[in-house]
Protein backbone atom coordinates (compact mmCIF):
# COMPACT_ATOMS: atom_id res chain seq x y z
CA UNK A 1 0.00 0.00 0.00
CA UNK A 2 1.24 3.25 -0.84
CA UNK A 3 -0.24 6.62 0.46
CA UNK A 4 -0.18 9.90 -1.67
CA UNK A 5 2.62 11.64 0.52
CA UNK A 6 0.34 15.10 -0.22
CA UNK A 7 -2.10 13.38 1.98
CA UNK A 8 0.00 11.15 4.45
CA UNK A 9 0.13 14.08 7.25
CA UNK A 10 -3.07 15.54 6.75
CA UNK A 11 -4.89 15.94 10.05
CA UNK A 12 -8.08 13.81 10.80
CA UNK A 13 -10.12 13.46 14.20
CA UNK A 14 -12.25 10.68 15.27
CA UNK A 15 -13.75 9.79 18.44
CA UNK A 16 -13.95 6.20 19.97
CA UNK A 17 -16.80 4.40 22.00
CA UNK A 18 -16.04 1.81 24.33
CA UNK A 19 -19.88 -0.03 23.07
CA UNK A 20 -23.15 1.65 21.71
CA UNK A 21 -24.81 2.58 24.97
CA UNK A 22 -21.59 4.56 25.90
CA UNK A 23 -23.12 8.18 26.22
CA UNK A 24 -19.48 10.10 27.03
CA UNK A 25 -17.11 11.62 24.42
CA UNK A 26 -13.63 13.64 24.71
CA UNK A 27 -12.21 11.88 27.74
CA UNK A 28 -8.44 11.69 26.37
CA UNK A 29 -8.54 8.09 25.44
CA UNK A 30 -11.24 8.87 22.91
CA UNK A 31 -11.27 11.25 21.02
CA UNK A 32 -7.56 11.11 19.09
CA UNK A 33 -6.10 13.34 16.09
CA UNK A 34 -3.87 11.24 14.18
CA UNK A 35 -2.29 11.80 10.49
CA UNK A 36 -4.55 10.17 7.75
CA UNK A 37 -1.71 7.95 7.01
CA UNK A 38 -1.44 6.64 10.40
CA UNK A 39 -5.74 6.72 10.55
CA UNK A 40 -5.40 4.21 7.41
CA UNK A 41 -2.62 1.82 9.10
CA UNK A 42 -4.79 1.53 12.15
CA UNK A 43 -7.78 0.08 9.85
CA UNK A 44 -5.80 -2.14 7.52
CA UNK A 45 -3.54 -4.01 10.59
CA UNK A 46 -5.92 -4.14 13.42
CA UNK A 47 -8.44 -6.58 13.16
CA UNK A 48 -10.63 -8.23 15.76
CA UNK A 49 -11.22 -12.13 15.69
CA UNK A 50 -14.61 -12.34 17.95
CA UNK A 51 -17.68 -14.56 18.59
CA UNK A 52 -19.43 -11.07 18.55
CA UNK A 53 -18.78 -7.90 17.45
CA UNK A 54 -19.94 -6.66 20.62
CA UNK A 55 -16.14 -7.16 22.24
CA UNK A 56 -14.99 -4.14 19.85
CA UNK A 57 -15.01 -0.57 20.04
CA UNK A 58 -16.96 1.47 17.86
CA UNK A 59 -15.66 4.38 15.75
CA UNK A 60 -17.12 7.88 14.77
CA UNK A 61 -15.20 9.99 12.40
CA UNK A 62 -16.25 13.56 14.22
CA UNK A 63 -15.29 15.90 16.67
CA UNK A 64 -17.02 16.66 19.25
CA UNK A 65 -17.25 20.12 21.74
CA UNK A 66 -15.12 20.07 24.90
CA UNK A 67 -16.59 19.61 27.70
CA UNK A 68 -16.03 23.30 28.80
CA UNK A 69 -17.82 24.35 26.08
CA UNK A 70 -20.77 26.74 26.64
CA UNK A 71 -22.54 25.36 24.57
CA UNK A 72 -21.88 21.24 25.41
CA UNK A 73 -24.35 19.64 26.70
CA UNK A 74 -23.04 16.94 29.81
CA UNK A 75 -23.47 13.03 29.51
CA UNK A 76 -26.07 11.86 32.45
CA UNK A 77 -27.02 8.48 33.99
CA UNK A 78 -28.37 6.71 31.47
CA UNK A 79 -31.72 4.54 32.46
CA UNK A 80 -30.13 1.57 32.32
CA UNK A 81 -27.64 2.84 34.23
CA UNK A 82 -29.79 4.47 36.94
CA UNK A 83 -31.67 0.93 37.39
CA UNK A 84 -28.18 -0.72 38.12
CA UNK A 85 -27.33 1.96 40.94
CA UNK A 86 -24.49 3.49 39.08
CA UNK A 87 -26.52 6.77 39.37
CA UNK A 88 -29.70 8.71 38.99
CA UNK A 89 -30.82 9.83 35.98
CA UNK A 90 -30.39 13.54 36.67
CA UNK A 91 -26.71 13.61 38.24
CA UNK A 92 -24.47 14.26 35.42
CA UNK A 93 -21.18 11.55 34.95
CA UNK A 94 -17.94 13.40 36.47
CA UNK A 95 -14.51 12.59 35.60
CA UNK A 96 -11.64 11.49 38.00
CA UNK A 97 -11.40 14.92 38.77
CA UNK A 98 -14.99 15.53 38.83
CA UNK A 99 -15.13 17.68 35.61
CA UNK A 100 -18.95 16.39 33.53
CA UNK A 101 -18.39 14.38 30.44
CA UNK A 102 -19.11 15.54 26.91
CA UNK A 103 -22.29 14.32 26.03
CA UNK A 104 -22.51 11.59 22.73
CA UNK A 105 -25.29 13.28 20.95
CA UNK A 106 -25.89 15.12 17.78
CA UNK A 107 -26.19 18.78 19.56
CA UNK A 108 -22.48 18.39 20.75
CA UNK A 109 -20.94 17.34 17.39
CA UNK A 110 -18.46 20.14 16.10
CA UNK A 111 -17.29 19.17 13.13
CA UNK A 112 -16.74 16.03 10.81
CA UNK A 113 -13.27 14.94 9.04
CA UNK A 114 -14.26 11.55 7.06
CA UNK A 115 -17.55 10.59 5.30
CA UNK A 116 -18.60 7.86 7.00
CA UNK A 117 -20.26 5.03 4.24
CA UNK A 118 -22.06 2.22 5.68
CA UNK A 119 -23.09 -0.59 2.91
CA UNK A 120 -25.07 -3.73 4.60
CA UNK A 121 -26.04 -5.47 0.85
CA UNK A 122 -27.51 -2.05 -0.97
CA UNK A 123 -24.68 -2.75 -3.49
CA UNK A 124 -21.88 -5.18 -3.89
CA UNK A 125 -17.89 -4.18 -2.72
CA UNK A 126 -17.40 -4.64 -6.84
CA UNK A 127 -19.64 -1.49 -7.31
CA UNK A 128 -19.20 0.34 -4.96
CA UNK A 129 -15.25 0.49 -5.76
CA UNK A 130 -16.64 2.15 -9.38
CA UNK A 131 -18.58 4.17 -7.69
CA UNK A 132 -16.48 5.65 -5.34
CA UNK A 133 -13.34 4.83 -7.38
CA UNK A 134 -12.51 8.89 -7.77
CA UNK A 135 -11.69 9.21 -3.98
CA UNK A 136 -9.46 8.43 -1.66
CA UNK A 137 -10.69 5.93 1.43
CA UNK A 138 -10.10 3.67 3.61
CA UNK A 139 -12.44 0.67 3.94
CA UNK A 140 -13.48 -2.90 5.38
CA UNK A 141 -16.32 -5.29 5.78
CA UNK A 142 -18.64 -5.32 8.80
CA UNK A 143 -18.33 -8.26 11.43
CA UNK A 144 -21.73 -10.04 9.34
CA UNK A 145 -20.55 -9.56 5.85
CA UNK A 146 -21.32 -13.14 3.89
CA UNK A 147 -23.25 -14.47 7.24
CA UNK A 148 -26.13 -15.67 5.00
CA UNK A 149 -23.37 -16.83 2.68
CA UNK A 150 -23.81 -13.84 -0.13
CA UNK A 151 -24.84 -10.34 1.49
CA UNK A 152 -21.71 -7.94 1.67
CA UNK A 153 -21.90 -5.72 4.84
CA UNK A 154 -18.72 -3.07 4.41
CA UNK A 155 -18.23 0.68 5.42
CA UNK A 156 -16.13 3.35 3.89
CA UNK A 157 -14.20 6.00 4.96
CA UNK A 158 -13.31 8.92 2.47
CA UNK A 159 -11.07 11.31 3.64
CA UNK A 160 -12.29 14.90 3.18
CA UNK A 161 -10.79 17.83 1.44
CA UNK A 162 -11.39 19.72 4.55
CA UNK A 163 -13.05 19.49 7.81
CA UNK A 164 -16.55 20.22 8.15
CA UNK A 165 -18.58 22.26 10.58
CA UNK A 166 -21.16 20.09 11.82
CA UNK A 167 -23.63 22.89 11.26
CA UNK A 168 -22.77 22.80 7.33
CA UNK A 169 -22.40 19.56 6.93
CA UNK A 170 -26.02 19.02 8.69
CA UNK A 171 -27.57 21.63 5.90
CA UNK A 172 -25.83 19.14 3.02
CA UNK A 173 -26.91 15.61 4.54
CA UNK A 174 -29.91 14.95 2.49
CA UNK A 175 -27.84 16.14 -0.98
CA UNK A 176 -24.68 13.59 0.30
CA UNK A 177 -26.98 10.80 1.26
CA UNK A 178 -28.53 11.53 -2.51
CA UNK A 179 -25.43 11.33 -3.79
CA UNK A 180 -23.99 8.22 -2.34
CA UNK A 181 -27.01 6.28 -3.56
CA UNK A 182 -27.71 2.54 -2.42
CA UNK A 183 -26.58 2.82 1.11
CA UNK A 184 -27.68 2.51 4.54
CA UNK A 185 -29.20 5.86 5.46
CA UNK A 186 -28.23 6.01 8.83
CA UNK A 187 -24.54 6.01 7.33
CA UNK A 188 -24.77 9.92 7.94
CA UNK A 189 -26.45 9.87 11.44
CA UNK A 190 -24.51 12.48 13.76
CA UNK A 191 -22.40 11.09 16.25
CA UNK A 192 -23.14 7.47 15.17
CA UNK A 193 -20.32 4.63 16.07
CA UNK A 194 -19.28 2.25 13.53
CA UNK A 195 -17.70 -1.18 15.11
CA UNK A 196 -13.98 -1.47 14.27
CA UNK A 197 -12.85 -3.97 12.01
CA UNK A 198 -13.89 -7.60 13.00
CA UNK A 199 -15.18 -11.03 12.52
CA UNK A 200 -16.11 -14.11 13.67
CA UNK A 201 -13.35 -17.07 13.50
CA UNK A 202 -15.18 -18.90 10.64
CA UNK A 203 -15.65 -16.02 8.36
CA UNK A 204 -12.51 -14.22 8.78
CA UNK A 205 -10.94 -15.75 5.41
CA UNK A 206 -13.73 -13.69 3.92
CA UNK A 207 -13.03 -11.03 5.14
CA UNK A 208 -11.20 -7.66 3.55
CA UNK A 209 -9.84 -4.26 4.49
CA UNK A 210 -8.86 -2.15 1.34
CA UNK A 211 -7.37 1.33 0.64
CA UNK A 212 -7.52 3.65 -2.88
CA UNK A 213 -5.78 5.57 -3.34
CA UNK A 214 -8.22 8.34 -5.40
CA UNK A 215 -7.25 11.51 -7.36
CA UNK A 216 -9.26 13.54 -4.90
CA UNK A 217 -10.81 13.74 -1.51
CA UNK A 218 -14.23 14.67 -1.49
CA UNK A 219 -15.72 18.61 -0.89
CA UNK A 220 -18.53 18.31 0.99
CA UNK A 221 -18.52 22.26 0.67
CA UNK A 222 -18.74 21.53 -3.00
CA UNK A 223 -22.86 20.49 -2.65
CA UNK A 224 -25.15 23.17 -2.85
CA UNK A 225 -27.18 23.09 0.73
CA UNK A 226 -30.95 23.55 0.14
CA UNK A 227 -32.39 26.93 0.29
CA UNK A 228 -33.37 27.37 4.06
CA UNK A 229 -37.24 28.59 4.54
CA UNK A 230 -37.08 31.76 6.53
CA UNK A 231 -38.20 30.79 10.04
CA UNK A 232 -40.31 33.84 11.88
CA UNK A 233 -39.92 34.61 15.05
CA UNK A 234 -41.89 33.20 17.58
CA UNK A 235 -45.41 34.54 18.47
CA UNK A 236 -46.01 36.32 21.42
CA UNK A 237 -48.16 34.10 23.86
CA UNK A 238 -50.83 35.31 25.63
CA UNK A 239 -49.99 36.64 29.31
CA UNK A 240 -53.04 34.11 30.51
CA UNK A 241 -51.43 31.33 28.68
CA UNK A 242 -47.64 32.10 29.61
CA UNK A 243 -48.55 32.54 33.21
CA UNK A 244 -50.89 28.88 33.11
CA UNK A 245 -47.72 27.44 31.15
CA UNK A 246 -45.13 28.21 33.64
CA UNK A 247 -47.27 27.21 36.54
CA UNK A 248 -48.52 23.74 34.90
CA UNK A 249 -44.53 23.28 34.02
CA UNK A 250 -43.24 23.98 37.66
CA UNK A 251 -45.60 21.22 38.31
CA UNK A 252 -44.24 19.41 36.04
CA UNK A 253 -41.47 16.78 37.88
CA UNK A 254 -38.36 15.77 35.47
CA UNK A 255 -35.60 14.36 37.32
CA UNK A 256 -34.00 13.78 33.96
CA UNK A 257 -31.24 15.73 33.16
CA UNK A 258 -32.13 15.29 29.23
CA UNK A 259 -35.55 16.59 29.43
CA UNK A 260 -34.44 20.01 31.58
CA UNK A 261 -32.12 20.43 28.54
CA UNK A 262 -34.99 20.43 25.93
CA UNK A 263 -37.04 22.19 28.16
CA UNK A 264 -34.31 25.07 28.61
CA UNK A 265 -33.87 24.77 24.58
CA UNK A 266 -37.31 25.35 23.94
CA UNK A 267 -38.31 28.46 26.51
CA UNK A 268 -34.72 30.19 24.70
CA UNK A 269 -36.38 29.35 21.30
CA UNK A 270 -39.94 30.62 22.31
CA UNK A 271 -39.30 34.00 24.05
CA UNK A 272 -39.42 32.83 27.55
CA UNK A 273 -36.72 34.71 29.92
CA UNK A 274 -34.35 33.27 32.48
CA UNK A 275 -36.68 33.87 35.11
CA UNK A 276 -39.64 31.90 33.72
CA UNK A 277 -37.10 29.51 33.14
CA UNK A 278 -35.56 29.64 37.10
CA UNK A 279 -39.10 29.79 38.05
CA UNK A 280 -40.10 26.70 36.53
CA UNK A 281 -37.07 24.21 37.79
CA UNK A 282 -35.76 25.62 41.54
CA UNK A 283 -38.59 24.04 43.83
CA UNK A 284 -40.48 23.31 40.47
CA UNK A 285 -39.53 20.33 37.85
CA UNK A 286 -35.37 19.93 38.64
CA UNK A 287 -36.31 20.59 42.41
CA UNK A 288 -32.10 19.63 43.29
CA UNK A 289 -31.09 22.65 40.92
CA UNK A 290 -30.31 25.65 42.34
CA UNK A 291 -30.22 29.64 40.36
CA UNK A 292 -26.23 28.31 39.20
CA UNK A 293 -27.47 25.25 37.38
CA UNK A 294 -29.93 27.48 36.13
CA UNK A 295 -27.56 30.30 34.72
CA UNK A 296 -25.36 27.57 33.35
CA UNK A 297 -27.57 25.58 31.30
CA UNK A 298 -29.69 28.55 30.19
CA UNK A 299 -26.16 29.82 28.45
CA UNK A 300 -25.91 26.17 26.87
CA UNK A 301 -29.42 26.87 25.85
CA UNK A 302 -28.97 30.14 24.10
CA UNK A 303 -25.60 29.09 22.59
CA UNK A 304 -27.44 25.56 21.06
CA UNK A 305 -30.20 28.02 19.58
CA UNK A 306 -27.31 30.33 17.93
CA UNK A 307 -26.38 27.41 16.19
CA UNK A 308 -29.43 26.51 14.86
CA UNK A 309 -31.02 23.72 17.55
CA UNK A 310 -34.52 25.49 18.11
CA UNK A 311 -37.30 23.32 19.87
CA UNK A 312 -40.50 24.83 19.27
CA UNK A 313 -43.14 25.89 22.50
CA UNK A 314 -44.79 22.89 21.23
CA UNK A 315 -42.22 20.64 22.98
CA UNK A 316 -43.44 22.59 26.08
CA UNK A 317 -47.32 21.97 25.60
CA UNK A 318 -47.03 18.92 25.12
CA UNK A 319 -44.79 18.20 28.18
CA UNK A 320 -47.54 19.64 30.58
CA UNK A 321 -50.33 17.38 28.46
CA UNK A 322 -51.12 19.98 25.16
CA UNK A 323 -53.10 22.88 25.04
CA UNK A 324 -56.41 21.29 26.45
CA UNK A 325 -55.13 21.00 29.62
CA UNK A 326 -53.62 24.62 29.51
CA UNK A 327 -57.53 25.78 28.55
CA UNK A 328 -58.93 24.13 31.54
CA UNK A 329 -56.34 25.30 33.98
CA UNK A 330 -56.97 28.81 32.25
CA UNK A 331 -60.38 28.57 32.76
CA UNK A 332 -60.38 27.05 36.51
CA UNK A 333 -57.98 30.32 37.24
CA UNK A 334 -60.59 32.39 35.66
CA UNK A 335 -63.32 31.33 37.63
CA UNK A 336 -61.36 32.01 40.73
CA UNK A 337 -60.05 35.14 40.11
CA UNK A 338 -64.12 35.99 39.32
CA UNK A 339 -64.91 34.53 42.72
CA UNK A 340 -62.42 36.27 44.30
CA UNK A 341 -63.81 39.25 42.64
CA UNK A 342 -67.61 38.55 43.67
CA UNK A 343 -66.36 38.16 47.78
CA UNK A 344 -64.36 41.04 47.25
CA UNK A 345 -67.54 42.87 45.95
CA UNK A 346 -69.76 41.36 48.66
CA UNK A 347 -67.28 43.02 51.37
CA UNK A 348 -67.37 46.12 49.70
CA UNK A 349 -71.26 46.33 49.50
CA UNK A 350 -71.87 44.93 52.84
CA UNK A 351 -69.77 47.62 54.51
CA UNK A 352 -71.63 50.18 53.36
CA UNK A 353 -74.60 48.93 54.16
Amino acid sequence: MVINPEIFDRHVSFTLYNDPYDNRVLDSNRCHDVAWGDFVEIILTKRAVRPNKEDVGLLAPVRFLAADDPACQHAPFTPNEAQRGLGREDELKLDSKGNPYTWRGASNVESWWMLPVDIDGQQSITQARAFFADYTYVAFTSFSHLADGKTEKFRLFLLLEKSVAHEEFEKRRGVLLSWMGRVDQSSLAASRGFYLPSCPAERSPFAQRWYNDGSKCLDVMSFRAPVAKAIAPPKPMEPANHSVLLELLRERFLGKYEDWWKVSVAMVSSGFSFADFEYVTVGGMMSQKDTRDCQQQWRKAQARVRRGGVISVGYLYNLVGGGEVIRKRRTASIRRELEQEIERLKTIVGGVL
